[in-house]
């Protein structure tokens, strides 16, 4: 029995999907069980602290488990530029040497990081300027 090519393509697909969210999910998970330990153990801490009567200075939550929003868009533009960039260029490539026409996909991702890219460029002389 031979499998057709057609479904080695979406057995393929299929599993790059499942397996990417996989990692999502994984990686999210993990990054939950270890706050949630850090915070445990900074509260048995702090409890055994005031048992004893120990005073213990504010704890700095924000620097132990990180910062719950995420990074800031603007801490590094130049390299989302470059990337996007580069990965429009190549989605542009790829798909012209498989489709002529299909090419132009690339662009608006070549566009955001050109956009990025422009940014940098502007605040730079902008902060020089001032």
């Amino acid at each position: 029995m031979r499998i057709p090519p057609e479904w080695i393509v979406l057995i393929v697909a299929f599993v790059a999907i499942v397996g990417s969210m996989t990692i999502a999910i994984l990686s999210l998970w993990t990054g939950h069980k270890r706050k949630r330990q850090v915070l445990h153990n900074i509260h048995l801490e702090r409890m055994a602290a005031i048992e004893k009567g120990i005073t213990l200075p504010p704890s700095k939550l924000e620097e132990l488990i990180g910062n719950r929003n995420g990074p800031a868009i603007e801490k590094d533009p130049m390299r989302r530029g470059l990337t996007l960039t580069l990965v429009g260029i190549a989605i542009g490539v790829a798909l012209y040497y498989t489709d002529s026409e299909a090419w132009v996909w690339g662009l608006p991702v070549l566009a955001v990081g050109l956009s990025n890219l422009i940014y940098v460029v502007v605040s730079h002389k902008l902060s020089a300027g001032q």
